[in-house]
């Protein structure tokens, strides 16, 4: 049962679920407190299989009050539909599932796109509890991002603002975006892109060094490789060259324009950002002269995103639609 406290705020555990390709995540949260966590393998058989298994971890957790659900791509808070899911398989718009979930579960659900669940859970609980103005970048497949002002998440028009991976960096000449524009942020320092330029340099041999490391498969090459090859590998090093300028450029603009306290970096690729670092605040120390150049961090948490669902969970941000109720019509 939702208890109060004494100015009628619902109080108790949330439960936060990060839908990924691989695995959902879950964290509860209490007043602020992660107090477990923990994943199961996400199913590839469809929308009823993964409906399935986040109802049964809310299953697991009868306490949790609310549920969050955070998932890359587009989707209809409103609605309760998911509108566009990447590396998960199922016809995601024909199917309501905040609703579903709600039904299934008795419980109230959010949705919220996982890079303004990060922001959020880092705005509320993590390291930019306290922060008034600032950015966030998860790198990851893709680029995502948020904006926070005056201490609030800031969604724009129809909540679709934060795009930040889709900022233009090289609008010209540059390669084409997952998205079909040319030159995004994304398709140069997206983890995807950076895997596929450097299984190029494998294809055409101007990499030895990561082609000794993934064995000559092209298909076997990861971010990871990219930026732990960098400082051997004359090939590799342009690319992160090139990612932590471009990185640097789409920064120096955001910081011009907004003048955050913070920028926060997270997602699976933010592990490599000592790699990016020198690049971004070489371009930065030249283009944010007219604003005081933020502090940079990273909160590389495998559970970030659960965190961030479960404080949606718990209170979604001013001007987010209500959460979805059981039996609602």
């Amino acid at each position: 049962m939702t208890q109060h406290n004494a100015s009628g705020a619902a109080t108790g555990p949330v439960l936060g679920l990060d839908l990924g390709g691989t695995s959902i995540k879950w964290v509860t949260l209490v007043d602020g407190e992660v107090t477990a966590r923990g994943k199961v393998p996400t199913p590839r058989t469809g929308v009823d299989a993964v409906l399935g298994a986040l109802a049964g971890v809310a299953t697991e957790h009868p306490d949790a009050r609310a549920l969050g659900v955070a998932v890359a791509g587009a989707l209809d808070p409103v609605g309760g539909r998911l509108l566009v899911v990447p590396n998960i398989a199922g016809d995601w718009p024909a199917r309501a599932i905040g609703r579903e979930l709600a039904d299934a579960t008795g419980r109230p659900v959010s949705l919220a796109n996982d890079a303004r669940a990060f922001a959020y859970g880092q705005l509320r609980h993590g390291v930019a509890a306290g922060a008034s103005d600032a950015v966030f970048v998860t790198l990851g497949t893709g680029i995502g991002g948020a904006i926070a002002s005056d201490g609030q998440l800031r969604l724009g028009y129809q909540r679709r603002g934060g795009e930040i991976g889709h900022m233009p960096i090289e609008p010209d000449n540059g390669r084409k975006c997952g998205c079909g524009a040319i030159g995004c942020l994304e398709s140069i320092a997206g983890g995807r892109s950076l895997s596929e330029l450097g299984a190029d340099l494998v294809r055409t041999g101007a990499a030895p060094a990561l082609a000794e490391a993934v064995d000559g498969r092209p298909e076997l090459v990861s971010p990871s490789h990219v930026v732990g090859l960098a400082d051997v590998e004359p090939a590799c090093g342009r690319l992160v060259v090139r990612a932590g300028r471009a990185l640097g450029v789409a920064l120096s603009g955001l910081a011009s324009a907004l003048a955050p306290e913070v920028i926060v970096f997270g997602g699976g690729v933010a592990a490599g950002l000592p790699a990016f670092r020198p690049h971004i605040d070489e371009v930065m120390s030249q283009h944010t002269v007219l604003v005081e150049t933020p502090r940079i961090v990273t909160a590389v948490d495998g559970f970030a995103g659960a965190l961030g669902a479960a404080a949606w969970a718990a209170g979604p941000p001013p001007g987010y639609p209500s959460p979805i109720v059981p039996g609602g019509h």
